[in-house]
């Protein structure tokens, strides 16, 4: 588990890396720079440019340039165009006098952005690698970047981003994504992702993205940005069965959906639900979805939801309610019952979302709820959000306001906890992007509370395991072919990846 850092907290962080293992901040940027080189190192071999041009802002992301430029002068002519600037830090100047002694073997060209007439001596190559801002940045870059970044893109080269694409900003709540930025194709970020990563709209400007490790110490300093939750952090979470156990020990879910017209939600839950150890499904659902439902989970019971009025069984562990609902009474009925059911962990996502936007809560929950939002749904909820970082602080106040925890679903999907806490998590997959999905989850998360998973716990690993089993049915078959409702025959690979460590590759 890494802490999310804003620029100012990274910068104290690698300070205080410096401080424990008493080291020099010009030791720390040599660490990172060869660090990354190593990374670039199976890149190059299969790119073999014929020459890499280094864009070199005055910072220390200048500096990691600087020292880039030394190792790689060793595997292709280096071009440096260097920032003009009345102050350099003075890393980068340390670094700036150790690449004199490779010169000419590298060249420098002195650049200002605002002269444009220098863009026609802009040399062309077969690589790009921006080292212009990096996490410095505190502003939008002015027009006079896009000539410069548009010049670059021309020459329909690769550019390989030092921690950030220039013009992208490290902290989203400082200053908004705004364009001019550089397009990168890879995105090596150093020691952690920046907050802004995070986000749908910083996506088409990071490329591919790799992690570059600096050091094991963590953070001395807290953050209020939340937390980025890898591999481990799952595979701790799984639960372990014991051998002396039935399907009473395992939990009874109750799934509350298949409307007319949505049927098909509604097995998508139940079958999920049983794929991650869930003892018992009972489905409630119109009449017409009893037939699809059992035919393809015939392990399920169905009973149609009028039949059984509104109480549910005594044994029953967790309530899954909204997949495949509709928005008739009988389903507002049980809304509100739902609502007063503070003993029993409930899961409410799909039109049980809808609903309760229109009934908006004045009061917060008692008990366990999971709401498992997309973003147009956590709009309903929430207000409309004029960007994704909006959306994401408004979840976070949901989730405190309402005392439930918030799954604000996307490729990197947000859990936000009623304590405030936030948590995210980059299993997944555009090949998710299809009907049915979000019913899946729904059903791996309220398969596991009705086990007697803590709440979090549930959340995390059920949307890890929804992003894993998604991968890998990918891996087979390709993105357009993942099915939603072919997720439960790739859960036990899912988990078996996690706690053998073989599918890391895969997931976050």
């Amino acid at each position: 588990m890494k802490t999310i850092l804003t620029a100012r907290e990274q910068r104290l962080h690698d300070a205080g890396i410096q401080q424990a293992e008493g080291i020099s901040s010009l030791s720390l940027m040599e660490r990172a720079a060869f660090r990354i080189y190593k990374a670039m190192l199976p890149k190059l071999r299969r790119l073999a440019p014929l020459r890499i041009s280094i864009l070199v802002g005055p910072g220390n992301n200048g500096g990691d340039g600087l020292a880039l430029a030394r190792y790689l002068s060793a595997h292709a002519p280096i071009q440096v165009l260097r920032w003009h600037s009345s102050s350099y830090s003075p890393d980068h100047l340390q670094q700036w006098s150790a690449l004199q002694a490779l010169r000419p073997r590298i060249s420098v060209f002195d650049y200002r952005p605002e002269a444009e007439h220098e863009l026609k001596e802009l040399p062309s190559c077969g690589l790009w690698i921006d080292a212009l801002f990096g996490h410095g940045l505190t502003r939008p870059l002015g027009p006079e970047y896009k000539t410069l970044f548009d010049r670059i893109l021309s020459q329909n080269a690769p550019v390989w981003a030092i921690d950030l694409p220039s013009g992208l900003p490290a902290d989203p709540l400082l200053f908004p994504y705004t364009e001019p930025i550089l397009k990168a194709s890879h995105t090596f970020s150093i020691d952690r992702p920046a907050f802004s990563m995070l986000f749908p709209e910083a996506a088409p400007f990071l490329g591919t993205c790799q992690q570059i490790p600096l050091s094991d110490l963590k953070p001395g300093t807290a953050s209020n940005l939340g937390c980025w939750l890898e591999s481990e952090d799952i595979r701790k979470r799984i639960p372990q069965r014991q051998s002396f156990v039935h399907k009473g020990n395992q939990g009874w879910l109750l799934a509350l959906g298949g409307g007319s017209g949505g049927e098909g939600a509604l097995t998508l839950c139940s079958a999920a639900a049983l794929s991650v150890g869930a003892g018992k499904v009972l489905a409630l659902g119109a009449t017409s979805a009893a037939a699809p439902l059992l035919s393809r989970c015939p392990e399920a019971q169905f009973l149609e939801w009028s039949s059984i009025g509104l109480e549910l069984p005594a044994k029953a562990t967790a309530l899954a309610l909204g997949p495949g609902a509709g928005r008739a009474e009988a389903v507002r009925r049980w809304l509100d019952y739902a609502r007063q059911r503070s003993d029993l962990p409930r899961v409410l996502d799909a039109d049980a979302l809808n609903l309760l936007a229109e009934s908006r809560p004045e009061i917060p929950f008692e008990g366990t709820v999971v709401l498992t939002p997309h973003p147009a749904e956590l709009d309903r909820l929430a207000g409309d959000s004029s960007s994704s970082v909006q959306r994401w602080e408004k979840a976070r106040k949901l989730a405190t306001d309402w005392n439930c925890y918030v799954v604000l679903k996307n490729h990197i999907t947000w859990v936000c906890s009623p304590d405030g806490r936030a948590f995210a998590l980059d299993f997944g997959t555009p090949a998710l992007a299809k009907g049915g999905s979000g019913d899946a989850l729904t059903g791996l998360i309220a398969g596991l509370l009705a086990q007697r998973l803590p709440a979090l716990d549930a959340c995390v690993l059920g949307v890890a395991l929804h992003g894993r089993a998604a991968r890998l049915m990918e891996a087979e078959r390709g993105t357009e072919a993942v099915s939603p409702a072919e997720l439960p025959q790739y859960m036990g690979l899912a988990i078996r990846s996690f706690v053998q460590r073989m599918g890391d590759d895969l997931g976050a």
